[in-house]
């Protein structure tokens, strides 16, 4: 519950400041956009120290989950060790790959290929709920992981209308027949995007559905 909680914090409060903020030149300098908006002050120094606690503590949880999969991948190192490891070699490409096309182009990937975990969140959520009774959940095994596949795949593809990335810009601006990646958050909120939001309500919903229909009966 409390990883649940520290995750789902830092993500609230940067979804919001984002919805706040968010224009098209946001995307490219949001700390910035931030302080444009509010002028300095007590407003701009509070703004900016809760986007970087929240952002410091999203990726925390994110280097946590990479040590998790070194270990899982059967890597013999305790969780701590493994995601410290993963902390380090990120830091470290970041810090060679800062302001050089390199980095401008990984941010771009990381940042549209992110939100592939906001469907499977959504799908998450079902399972949590309908096992809320369970005294050790996570040793049941999934009733239905192709139905789980199958929504977190599609609530990917549909998210991607709301999303608002650099990349996924580019992307529908060279490919006509892609011209609907981030239409929604181009055309309808300027520039913000909320794919993220979005993406658990489609998975949710679409898992949810697939987990409640009954098999067709066998004559």
């Amino acid at each position: 519950m409390w990883v649940f909680v520290g995750m789902t914090i830092p993500l609230v409060v940067l979804g919001g400041i984002g919805s706040w903020i968010s224009t098209d030149s946001s995307l490219n300098n949001p700390m910035g956009r931030v302080q444009d908006l509010l002028g300095g002050g007590v407003g701009a120094a509070v703004a900016l120290v809760a986007l970087g606690i929240s952002l410091a503590t999203a990726n925390a949880l994110n280097d946590f989950s990479g040590g998790l999969s070194l270990v899982q991948m059967g890597i013999r190192l305790p969780r701590v060790a493994a995601s410290l490891i993963i902390t380090v070699a990120a830091l470290t490409l970041a810090i060679i790959s800062r302001n050089t096309e390199l980095g401008t182009l990984t941010q771009d990937i990381v940042l549209i290929a992110g939100y592939y975990t906001t469907p499977w969140l959504g799908v998450v959520l079902v399972e949590l709920i309908a096992r809320r009774r369970e005294p050790k959940p996570w040793l049941i095994p999934p009733s239905k992981p192709r139905a789980a596949a199958i929504a977190f795949v599609l609530g990917w593809l549909l998210l991607l209308p709301f999303t608002a990335t650099p990349i996924g810009n580019q992307i529908a601006g060279d490919v006509p027949a892609l011209s609907w990646i981030g239409w929604f958050s181009r055309e309808v909120f300027n520039g913000g995007g909320i794919g993220y939001l979005v993406g658990v309500v489609f998975g949710f919903a679409i898992y949810a559905a697939l987990r409640l229909r009954k098999a067709p009966s066998k004559r």
